[in-house]
């Protein structure tokens, strides 16, 4: 219908909607969340999610990469040596707890990515296909693990 404006809407604490188009990476993200927020997780792991994903995105947006076909082990990699290398709040490197958790939220974000069936990866990141990864229906090597 002409004139009628579809729009998104994200409930309080998530990620804002833009006017203009998102990049398939931060689309991405929105989905996740909004199917997250769907499954009733409370807002605190909402926030965990926000907190441990969005700064990777905003990181990879820096790094020229917008598409998840355009993403591979190589990123994933650089931005966890970065992160371990870099001081925290209070000047020392990151605790390996948190490093730990920033990979599993990243991981769970990527995996829900990879069953998507309008999310492509490169092939550089999906890897050979040799393991069976969150009981997918295709088997595929999770771009994080080495």
């Amino acid at each position: 219908m002409p004139g009628v404006r579809r729009a998104v809407r994200v409930l309080p604490g998530g990620v804002p909607s833009p006017a203009r188009r998102q990049p398939p990476l931060g689309a991405g993200y929105e989905h996740f969340r909004l199917e997250r927020q769907g499954a009733l997780l409370s807002p605190k792991t909402l926030e965990y999610y926000d907190g441990m994903v969005l700064p990777f995105l905003k990181w990879l947006d820096a790094e020229g990469v917008h598409r998840f076909d355009h993403l591979d082990v190589s990123h994933v990699r650089l931005y966890r040596a970065q992160l371990a290398a870099r001081p925290g709040r209070w000047g020392r490197t990151l605790a390996p707890k948190t490093l730990l958790e920033s990979h599993r939220a990243i991981l769970c974000f990527l995996r829900w990515a990879r069953r998507e069936p309008s999310v492509t990866f490169s092939q550089a990141a999906a890897g050979p296909p040799s393991e069976p990864c969150m009981q997918s229906a295709k088997p595929w090597s999770c771009p994080l693990r080495t």
